[in-house]
Order: C-alpha cells, then structure tokens, then sequence
C-alpha cells in the first residue's frame, strides 16, 4: 500500500495545524485549531 510505504520512510508529512482565534464574550479571543484530514487520520491510524 503506498500510504503504508510513505509513513514507513517518512516522506508523507501531515500538514501543521491550522490556527483560528475566535472571539469571546469578554472581548478576549480563544485560540481554535483546525486539523486536516490527513493529520486526523495519521492519528487515528496509530492508534490501532
């Protein structure tokens, strides 16, 4: 599988994630991250 073989060899690298801040109600802001699917999946991955 050419997946397997990328992770394997370390040449297929999950994008870093990306950062959103969002406004509270105080006036002060949250830092969101959003993560893309290929990180998402990666991390799934290894946990079986």
């Amino acid at each position: 599988m050419e997946l397997v073989d990328k992770l394997k060899d370390k040449s297929d690298q999950p994008k870093p994630t990306k950062r959103v801040y969002v406004p509270k109600d105080n006036g002060d802001k949250r830092p969101l991250g959003y993560y893309p699917w290929k990180t998402k999946w990666y991390r799934w991955r290894m946990r079986k």
